[in-house]
């Protein structure tokens, strides 16, 4: 990881990092706020900067080109988006391997995006990559739930229903373990079950 390039020993510096870290705050606030657009055109400032104070491959830099590159997808610009998240995995697998928290999480995104653009079996590839790794490691709930909602999500769009079913007990028994069965998410996770059991009993009628 590179070092912060800039000299923070003069004050004038001091002042620009400042500036730096207060529009990075309200990039991050306006995406939370879910002003897409406006969000995205902060953090293009944000990124600028980054690269000169930090240097075109540290970590926050490549951060912000993550979280651009959802932006662009929300925005529905795919193409933009899918050439940034594939040069953010890239980088990311180089840095840190294949099975990283980083890359996953990116592959991830990248899999929506595919789902998104109808390339559903390119996305089912890459989440079923992510899966093999997180099913025999000690991770946190949060991140194999999500996993496992993107495959029950991708499965049902192939009408593979058999394994959308599959990927939601997966999900509700790890939900139930970690919450208990009154959770609002257990409920809305045996809700979405239920009606995918539903569509399995239809399809081998």
């Amino acid at each position: 990881m590179n070092n912060c390039k800039l000299d923070l020993s003069t004050e004038e510096n001091q002042i620009k990092h400042m500036m730096y870290q207060s529009e990075k705050s309200k990039a991050v606030r306006l995406h939370m706020e879910d002003k897409i657009a406006e969000a995205y055109e902060a953090f293009k400032k944000v990124l600028e900067t980054e690269k000169e104070i930090l240097g075109e491959e540290h970590e926050e830099t490549m951060f912000s080109r993550s979280n651009m590159s959802v932006m662009l997808a929300q925005l529905k610009r795919f193409p933009e988006a899918e050439k940034e998240m594939r040069s953010v995995l890239e980088f990311y697998i180089k840095a840190h391997g294949d099975t990283h928290q980083k890359t996953r999480a990116m592959k991830k995104n990248l899999a929506n995006l595919l789902v998104e653009t109808e390339r559903l079996n390119d996305a089912l590839d890459l989440l079923k990559e992510v899966r093999t790794f997180e099913k025999y490691n000690a991770l946190s709930t949060d991140e194999k739930s999500v996993t496992l909602e993107l495959l029950a999500n991708v499965y049902d769009k192939l009408e593979m229903w058999d394994n959308a079913v599959e990927s939601l007990k997966l999900l509700k028994d790890m939900l139930v373990n970690q919450f208990g069965e009154k959770h609002d998410e257990v409920k809305r996770i045996t809700k979405d079950l239920a009606n995918m059991e539903e569509k399995l009993d239809t399809g081998e009628d």
